[in-house]
């Protein structure tokens, strides 16, 4: 017989294995991968903005970025946030709460997460600019790190605050005691 806490871990399973499933399909189809030029050229174009804003000369050609310097990229569709976002959806509508709670937390999770790309790209586009050694480290394994881990924290968050709203929870997970009529009816 699976227990509450089996389904769970089971959904949850299904949900990430489903996630990555369709990200490899995104990578290895061209066709998805056209569908999704328009979410890079809006990215590029938000970026280019931003950078303007902020006082960075940047050129935009399409999805192609450039200074003065010499310093270029380009936004990919992997670059618009996308995995994090897709991530971040499955892990949410894992979590056991009701329906209209996973969906306000995957469309706020999501807008975030589109957030917290804007500052990796910009961020970026300064270190390709200023410390171009330094680029391809942080491009490749400072901001994919601080992404899953923002995906990772947000998720955790949700899950912790869920947690602590259902049920009675230790100290140390909820940060104080409660007794059964302080905790909130489940969803």
């Amino acid at each position: 017989m699976l227990t509450r806490s089996g389904l769970y871990l089971g959904r949850r399973a299904v949900a990430l294995c489903g996630a990555i499933v369709l990200l490899l399909m995104i990578n290895e189809s061209s066709l998805l991968s056209s569908a999704l030029e328009p979410l890079s050229s809006l990215t590029a174009r938000v970026t280019y903005s931003t950078l303007n804003a902020f006082g960075m000369a940047a050129v935009r050609e399409g999805t192609v970025l450039r200074h003065a310097s010499g310093f270029a990229y380009e936004i990919y569709h992997w670059c618009t946030g996308i995995l994090p976002g897709t991530l971040l959806v499955a892990m949410v509508m894992t979590v056991p709460m009701a329906a209209s709670i996973r969906m306000a937390g995957a469309i706020l999770g999501v807008a975030l997460v589109l957030a917290v790309n804007l500052v990796r790209l910009v961020s970026l586009f300064y270190i390709g600019v200023h410390y171009t050694p330094f680029f391809d480290l942080a491009h490749v394994y400072v901001w994919q790190a601080l992404m899953l881990g923002f995906v990772a924290f947000f998720c955790f968050s949700l899950e912790k605050r869920t947690l602590c709203r259902v049920a009675s929870a230790s100290k140390s997970l909820c940060g104080e005691a409660r007794t059964p009529s302080s905790v909130a009816p489940s969803l």
